[in-house]
């Protein structure tokens, strides 16, 4: 396989939204707010009851309907800011009005503008992953480059990335 596979990427907002919710959600550090937030709302509020000193307060009855509601709310906007941060990242970007090019080889993935140009070596990459509608090419453990399996001219180059990625030595978690 010596035959270079150019990828024209296009670069949908949805799709990059729900790349990113998957990469925040492997973050450890995201769990953490809605984990304390379960505790001191929901376990603090419950063990605090059922202790023999307890004395009722007029809120007791709305327990825990209102500590789940704050709690879904911080986790909406939790989402929204995600969403939030993947539009103006695709929109802000000024090299993601430039035609770019996606060139995968033997060697390197390339990512190709009209302004730049940089080089990813495979023995680089920490690992790549197939999803249902893309592939990921995990760049850094939280940093993947997003190939849409819709930005793929044919299945025959389809067939030739998989084949590409097969080939070389990278840890791979292909349907």
């Amino acid at each position: 396989m010596n035959k270079d596979i150019i990828i024209k990427p296009k670069f949908v907002v949805k799709d990059y939204f729900l790349v990113n919710l998957n990469l925040y959600a492997k973050m450890p550090v995201i769990w953490l707010l809605p984990l304390i937030l379960v505790y001191l709302l929901v376990i603090k509020d419950y063990l605090e009851m059922q202790s023999k000193d307890y004395i009722s307060r007029p809120s007791d009855d709305l327990f825990p309907y209102l500590q789940i509601g704050v709690l879904l709310l911080v986790i909406a906007i939790m989402i929204y800011f995600v969403y939030y941060s993947t539009k103006r990242m695709l929109t802000n970007n000024p090299r993601l009005i430039e035609d770019i090019h996606y060139i995968l080889n033997l060697d390197s993935i390339t990512e190709k503008g009209e302004s730049f140009e940089m080089k990813h070596f495979w023995k680089d990459v920490f690992k790549i992953e197939e999803k249902e509608k893309w592939y990921l090419i995990y760049l850094q453990k939280t940093r993947a480059l997003v190939i849409r399996k819709e930005d793929f001219e044919s299945k025959e180059q389809e067939l030739a990335f998989r084949t590409l990625i097969e080939s070389i030595n990278v840890k791979k978690k292909l349907k």
